[in-house]
């Protein structure tokens, strides 16, 4: 039973860091969205956009150091 339990939380892993990977993708792609608005809030729009993007890969990478030495064994 342990061994499924840490199979599950490895398959939990792995779906968490790929979750932020895609969410910084997904980011990245709002940031030219703002059509239409004013000069400022586009420009701060998209400086949002790009740092949620920003904060998605560094958790996807923070996760990843953190997990690196959890594997199959």
């Amino acid at each position: 039973r342990w061994m499924e339990e840490v199979t599950i939380i490895q398959e939990e892993m792995h779906r968490t860091v790929a979750y932020c990977r895609w969410s910084a993708v997904w980011w990245k792609e709002q940031a030219n969205m703002w059509f239409g608005l004013s000069l400022g809030l586009q420009e701060g729009l998209c400086a949002y956009t790009v740092h949620q993007a920003l904060r998605q890969e560094g958790q996807a990478v923070h996760l990843e150091n953190q997990w690196s030495m959890v594997g199959p064994h």
